[in-house]
């Protein structure tokens, strides 16, 4: 059991263990539900791999036009987006009474100082209560647009509970987008990872989270169901596949890569897009995804959203490979003894200034300067040797 304080209220939450066959059911084998994929995005929510009906929408209004190759799109309203105009002037407002509560603890803090006291910091300074309504108000705001962002997710996940038998989620992770300046706010608005967890937590073992991109190949919204590569820029809507002649939606062909990745099949919709109007597109064949008949735990283990290309994937070298050598020591000594990269430039110099002779250094006269003053490197030619006496007398 679990007590926490959140929105200004407390919650219980009570922990059990149930088996998953009695908490979601076992899988009717006369099931004729169709499995299907879906694409979650940030201009549509979620759009999953079968034909287009109408827009679902949590709240009434005018359902988003379709075209004939369209996906079934789940667009919920954006809870931050409605209620950003109200979240801004309360927090101005806000703002206005925290730097009123400042000046006067500013003004309190200077007179203190003056009769030599010292005043409370600003932090045990008591808010007023008009101060206190509005951090209520501001809070009550968040509050409502978690709430009612959960509560479309949790509506889209019991439609896809109810419509399909299986269902692929894409898998990719969203902090690159919330580092995005421009993307950073409906990324959070739109919440994907939150709906990834409810879709976990609604359809149980029938949810196959599914990899962003298939080895060897590339990612899903670069790249064909045919395997062909597509590349083509985030405001180009419409997927033209070189290859297969494929044209179609980007958010549908994408579903359709996932459901192809989780089950191994593709929507007869997308199938029946034959740009000739003959035979249908040519596809990869059923049983051959990644995370395919083994179940949803071996599916769930494949779909790392951060995994790079596979071993399969990796091209052969050109050249080969290099050995690094070890970076040399730097160590001053060497088994006691001093090596020649720790001797000082001191003696380096005075090494030099004997023009080579061997034996032990000569002695510095009394009085006399020490050779790191004295022996000064010319450009491009020996140190000098010593002082003549004049300059030397001169000097002292």
């Amino acid at each position: 059991m679990t007590v926490k304080h959140q929105h200004g209220r407390w919650f219980c939450i009570v922990t059990a263990e149930p088996f998953a066959p009695d908490w979601f059911g076992r899988p009717d084998p006369a099931d004729l539900r169709p499995d299907a994929g879906g694409d979650p995005g940030l201009a549509t929510l979620m759009t999953d791999s079968h034909r287009r009906e109408a827009s679902i929408r949590s709240r009434g209004g005018p359902a988003r036009e379709g075209g004939p190759v369209g996906g079934q799109r789940y667009d919920p309203p954006r809870a931050l987006l409605e209620r950003l105009g109200r979240l801004h002037r309360a927090q101005k407002v806000m703002a206005r009474q925290f730097r009123a509560r400042e000046q006067q603890h500013a003004a309190l803090a200077a007179a203190a100082k003056q009769r030599g006291a010292t005043a409370p910091p600003l932090r045990e300074a008591p808010c007023s209560r008009r101060l206190q309504a509005q951090i209520r108000r501001v809070a009550r705001i968040h509050t409502q647009v978690a709430r009612v962002r959960e509560h479309h997710h949790r509506r889209l996940a019991a439609t896809l509970d109810r419509r399909y038998r299986r269902f692929a989620g894409e898998e990719h992770g969203v902090r690159f987008m919330l580092r995005n300046r421009k993307q950073a706010r409906s990324a959070a608005d739109r919440g994907l990872h939150a709906l990834k967890r409810t879709l976990a937590s609604t359809l149980g073992g029938r949810y196959a989270p599914v990899p962003n991109r298939r080895a060897g190949i590339g990612g899903n919204s670069q790249t064909c169901v045919c395997g062909a590569a597509v590349p083509k820029a985030l405001d180009e809507r419409v997927r033209r596949c070189p290859s297969c002649g494929l044209v179609a939606d980007r958010d549908l062909v994408s579903a359709n890569i996932c459901q192809l990745l989780g089950f191994g099949t593709v929507s007869p919709h997308l199938r029946s897009l034959d740009p000739d109007g003959g035979a249908p597109a040519v596809f990869p064949a059923a049983g051959q995804a990644v995370a395919g008949a083994e179940g949803p735990r071996t599916a769930r283990a494949k779909a790392r959203p951060s995994s790079r290309r596979g071993a399969s994937a990796r091209r052969p070298a050109s050249e080969g490979p290099v050995k690094r050598r070890p970076p040399a020591s730097r160590s001053t000594t060497a088994g006691g003894e001093p090596t020649a990269a720790g001797k000082t430039a001191v003696v380096e110099r005075q090494r030099r200034s004997t023009d080579g002779v061997a034996g032990p250094l000569p002695a510095e006269p009394p009085g006399s300067k020490p050779a790191r003053a004295t022996a000064r490197r010319r450009p491009g030619g020996d140190p000098p040797g010593p002082r003549p006496p004049e300059k030397e007398a001169r000097r002292l």
